[in-house]
């Protein structure tokens, strides 16, 4: 039954939103027909702007499994859809997804940051390796001088 509850969430946000067209069976009876609902959601979505890692299988939400996959999913649809502007109120969990911010340097903001020298980052004194062995390499222990000398 959560299969239904998704269509009509994905129809809510997404039909007022752009008014695409999205068939799903409203009174599927047959597990086929549940199962292509929720494979017509995904694909849907993926069209939307959802990224297919977000996505889960068909089966999970079919059988019950992986609910976090689909939560997972939903978090990614509510983001994409407050980053369309959605018009529907949405928590205050969703994280609304940043817009690319292009930017345009001039020859000479380019060639000063060209004239920048490394150690104006940061010291380079006292980075050394001395005392470090290699991994692997067996403990190298010594004898003491009063063991030598059986001067306890």
């Amino acid at each position: 039954m959560a299969f239904f509850f998704v269509c009509k969430l994905y129809h809510k946000i997404v039909n007022k939103a752009n008014n695409v067209a999205f068939r799903f069976n409203q009174n599927p009876k047959m597990p086929f027909h549940k199962m292509e609902n929720i494979s017509n959601f995904l694909n849907a979505i993926k069209l939307y702007g959802v990224p297919e890692i977000s996505c889960f299988q068909t089966v999970d939400l079919y059988e019950n499994k992986q609910f976090y996959k689909i939560i997972e999913c939903l978090r990614a649809l509510a983001a994409v859809a407050q980053s369309k502007s959605a018009p529907i109120p949405f928590p205050n969990w969703v994280v609304k997804i940043s817009q690319k911010q292009k930017r345009e340097f001039t020859n000479e903001q380019i060639k000063g940051g060209e004239a920048v020298i490394p150690l104006q980052y940061g010291t380079n004194k006292c980075a050394s390796q001395k005392g470090m062995t290699p991994y692997g390499l067996s403990r190298q222990i010594k004898q003491s001088d009063a063991l030598l000398n059986n001067n306890f």
